[in-house]
């Protein structure tokens, strides 16, 4: 633990585990998607999972993110720490590379997004156990779809 700048805050470093399992019922039927997260600026709190082929409104990812991020605890508790995740649509060029199953070259994945969640890590600072969770995305209305 550590006090910064005299604060009354207490620093605690947390190791996480992530798995990203699949998606159902998905606006779009078929497709090639991906998920984007994002908590924070830094270079290393960003990535994004392989590209997945949609197939009846669902989409199977089975991919770990792990990680750790410092949380800092006042008074009150743990302050928010949010990670975000994002459903991405692959570009037209992504998806002919999952075609082809090009292993060897990184794809350049830009898209638009689809759907997203905003999970705070915070509340998952005390679990002393595994926990399990299924979260709803907020889904982003389609061009061309009906409300």
């Amino acid at each position: 633990m550590s006090r910064l700048f005299g604060g009354s805050k207490d620093a605690h470093k947390f190791a996480y585990e992530l798995n990203i399992r699949s998606v159902d019922g998905l606006s779009l039927p078929n497709g090639v998607v991906f998920v984007a997260w994002k908590r924070g600026s830094k270079a290393g709190n960003h990535g994004e999972t392989k590209a997945a082929t949609v197939k009846d409104r669902r989409v199977e990812f089975n991919e770990a993110l792990h990680f750790s991020s410092t949380l800092y605890k006042s008074k009150k508790g743990y302050e928010e720490k949010n990670i975000v995740f994002s459903l991405m649509e692959a570009s037209t060029a992504d998806k002919e590379k999952e075609k082809e199953k090009d292993k060897d070259k990184k794809k350049e994945k830009k898209g638009s997004a689809l759907a997203k969640v905003v999970v705070d890590l915070a509340e998952y600072a005390a679990a002393k156990d595994e926990t399990r969770k299924t979260f709803k995305l907020a889904a982003k209305k389609l061009k061309g779809t009906p409300t």
